[in-house]
């Protein structure tokens, strides 16, 4: 039996048994229903679960929810167990909502067990990372490196902003800063980064048909758009399809790699919660495998107001 069947199954028992109860009121939870799963002395009964989906939900909807409901209350009470009995008092984390709560223990947790990666096991992960994929990270999109200024057109000063910003050079850049962004509306100093093209470019009012065809052919851009002036100096550039810089490419795979070790750290340490709890008698699955995340075929003894 599939668990969306086997799910859709019990739904429709419980809800006869609740019309056949009287006036199509909830019932109270029966201890005596099947043991859905139990962590130590909590137990998690079918009914309790049951009496938390609304009726007039969809099969889809109801497998859902009731799969989120079993996992959720696992979850809780693993995680309130171990807090418990390692990490003392929970007197401040007990005044979260469920969700923050369970989160908060799970780092803490993750920090008794010293997993945290260091600089430098971080940066052998990028270079290894680097040296086996960085060949194949292609740009989707071309990068800048610049500086870019945005003046009012009466700006009496414009013409030494255009000749500074022309030069980038160190004394240029210090004359820029020191005496022409005083009644700047915009500046943008990047040429110590890369840039994708489309942030600069969003900030100018003027159509570039074919960002690489322009960036080959331009270092300095202007245009006017009432009643400014929008100046554009281009010190470097990649192509669309272009490797990209290494600099650039080794801070996409730091985020890369630092958001999928701990989205896959949690993943594991939830399994492996699960695992030892079962192991060592307080995790016991029912007619729920929390490891499988699967219902067990259920085998249901006729009940008095059951057809």
């Amino acid at each position: 039996m599939t668990l969306r069947k086997a799910i859709w199954m019990l739904l429709s028992l419980s809800l006869l048994s609740m019309v056949q109860a009287g006036c199509g009121k909830r019932v109270a939870a029966s201890k005596s229903s099947e043991v859905v799963v139990s962590v130590g002395d909590s137990v998690l009964h079918l009914d309790d679960v049951i009496q938390e989906i609304p009726r007039g939900l969809s099969a889809e909807d109801s497998v859902a929810l009731m799969q989120s409901i079993v996992e959720s209350w696992i979850r809780r009470q693993v995680l309130t167990d171990i807090a418990e009995r390692r990490m003392g008092n929970l007197d401040e984390i007990d005044r979260l909502v469920d969700e923050y709560r369970n989160n908060l223990i799970l780092t803490r947790y993750i920090a008794t067990l010293d997993v945290r990666q260091s600089a430098a096991e971080e940066k052998r992960q990028i270079d290894s990372y680097y040296k086996v994929a960085g060949d194949s990270m292609r740009l989707e999109e071309p990068l800048v490196k610049g500086i870019y200024l945005k003046v009012s057109e009466d700006e009496r000063n414009v013409e030494k902003l255009r000749e500074w910003m022309r030069r980038g050079d160190a004394a240029s850049i210090e004359n820029l800063e020191r005496q022409g962004l005083r009644r700047a509306m915009q500046y943008e100093y990047f040429v110590d980064r890369w840039l994708p093209w489309h942030e600069i470019s969003g900030l100018i009012p003027y159509r570039f048909y074919d960002p690489d065809a322009f960036l080959r052919t331009t270092k300095d851009f202007e245009t006017h758009y009432e009643g400014s002036v929008y100046l554009l100096h281009i010190s470097a550039y990649v192509g669309s399809g272009d490797k990209m810089p290494e600099d650039y490419s080794r801070t996409r795979i730091a985020e890369m790699l630092r958001h999928s070790n701990i989205s896959e750290l949690r993943k594991k340490l939830i399994s492996a919660l699960y695992s030892r709890e079962i192991e060592e008698g307080r995790l016991k699955g029912g007619i729920y495998d929390p490891v499988t995340g699967e219902l067990k075929p259920v085998k249901r003894e006729k009940r008095q107001n059951d057809e």
